[in-house]
């Protein structure tokens, strides 16, 4: 009975993240109410400050949600990514800014953004949402490491801060300036992981090969 009611209580948080989801996209998130979630959700507003404890908490959740929903969708490049470092580097870029775009708009991932260490998010319910980013980038470069493509192992910790580091920087500059498209925001991206990544290629791969050049975003 316990599971039923477990199940039920799960579809009932996602119906009202979809709403909210739904809601929040195209306006600001200031002019959604609770009570409009609940209302597209189909459930009361007491509903939804018992699942997420406040309007904040809503927020965070929906932040969660997607990088729970897109590390399930990068499993197969974090477990077998590309031979070539720098590829596998590069597509991890865009699938990071490319789904993130997709769910949500900039000013929604601003907002969640701002509330992620909001007082108004119960410390049972926070969850540390750049953490689950650089643990996946952590996967990807000991992937890459154990499969001889990248060298110096022993500073897999440091190479790994520093690579989701630039993919950090860009992504927060990319929500936060809206002058700056997503392209040119990956291209830098990809440009900076290109310089630091390629000290560290193991074998023939990182000898004589050129940096390819860009345009300067």
């Amino acid at each position: 009975m316990s599971g039923l009611r477990e199940r039920q209580k799960s579809r009932r948080a996602n119906a009202i993240l979809d709403a909210a989801q739904i809601l929040f996209r195209g306006q600001s998130l200031d002019a959604v109410s609770v009570e409009a979630i609940a209302g597209r959700a189909e459930v009361s507003p007491v509903t939804v400050y018992n699942y997420f404890g406040s309007r904040d908490g809503l927020i965070h959740a929906l932040g969660v949600r997607h990088h729970k929903l897109v590390e399930k969708a990068r499993r197969s490049l974090l477990e077998d990514p590309p031979a070539d470092p720098i590829l596998a580097m590069d597509r991890y870029i865009d699938m990071t800014f490319d789904q993130a775009l997709d769910v949500m708009d900039r000013p929604a991932w601003r907002q969640i953004t701002a509330v992620n260490m909001a007082p108004g998010v119960a410390d049972d319910m926070r969850v540390d949402l750049d953490g689950m980013v650089r643990r996946q980038v952590e996967k990807l470069v000991g992937r890459l490491i154990a499969r001889d493509a990248l060298r110096d192992g022993e500073k897999k910790g440091d190479l790994a801060e520093m690579v989701w580091a630039v993919i950090d920087f860009h992504f927060y500059r990319m929500i936060k300036d809206a002058r700056l498209t997503p392209a040119k925001a990956k291209a830098k991206a990809k440009r900076q992981l290109a310089i630091l990544i390629r000290p560290h290629l193991a074998g023939e791969s990182s000898a004589g090969k050129s940096e390819p050049e860009s345009k300067p975003a």
